[in-house]
């Protein structure tokens, strides 16, 4: 997903890692919880000789990316949640997702589908059939006991609001104004009690702002990447 906004951080040196299950990289079957990624990912930049970065997940990659600051903060120099929460599923979120996860493992296809369309803002979807289409045919690739495991590492992750609050001044906010998943006036209310140290709202973007809304994707990396240190 990151390739098409990478010329926004022409010049820097950037690590776009797939994750264990994800792409070619390969998955032992561990649960694919946030502490196992983070230990996964630090294994892969001890491996580049890379001892302190700059992170920014999208989704589910913020949760990681999240983890990865409680456990190593000596090391993330800064953060960017791109439509992504430190908070942790609530029980009626925990309830869809395992809902979710029986429906991923009795039929895979109609899962996908279902769940990538919902992704985008609702008013906007027809306009991204061909961008849908493109990303069910990648997600179906993924082994259904793949998808399971993710979202059962996600359902069980950890309530990183204090994390957050105790560096905001290296954690950004990156959200969209009609996103079905992270609805607009919670992302506000979240900023509100964390303190962030950056926030910025994609106009009339889903789940999906750097697909709905490309420019406004290399706007974001490269206004958060100017501000680095």
């Amino acid at each position: 997903m990151w390739m098409p906004l990478l010329p926004a951080l022409k010049g820097r040196d950037v690590i776009v890692p797939d994750l264990p299950g994800h792409g070619s990289s390969p998955w032992d079957k561990s649960l694919l919880s946030m502490p196992f990624a983070v230990n996964e990912l630090m294994k892969l930049m001890a491996d580049l000789k890379v001892d302190n970065f700059h992170i920014v997940g999208h989704s589910m990659g913020g949760y990681i990316a999240m983890e990865m600051l409680a456990q190593h903060p000596e090391q993330v120099a800064d953060l960017a949640l791109f439509q992504s929460t430190p908070i942790n599923d609530s029980a009626v979120r925990i309830a869809i997702r395992n809902r979710a996860i029986s429906a991923v493992l009795e039929n895979k296809k109609l899962y996908i589908r279902g769940m990538i369309s919902g992704l985008f803002a609702p008013h906007r979807r027809m306009l991204h059939d061909a961008d849908v289409e493109k990303l069910i045919a990648h997600a179906a690739e993924m082994h259904a006991e793949t998808i399971a495991s993710a979202l059962a590492g996600m359902k069980d992750r950890k309530n990183h609001v204090e994390t957050a609050k105790k560096y905001r001044n290296r954690v950004s906010l990156f959200t969209g104004s009609d996103d079905p998943r992270l609805i607009l006036s919670e992302m506000l209310q979240e900023h509100e009690e964390i303190g962030y140290k950056m926030l910025m709202i994609a106009p009339e973007c889903g789940h999906m702002a750097h697909i709905e809304s490309p420019v406004w994707g290399q706007n974001f990396l490269k206004t958060w990447a100017n501000d680095l240190s």
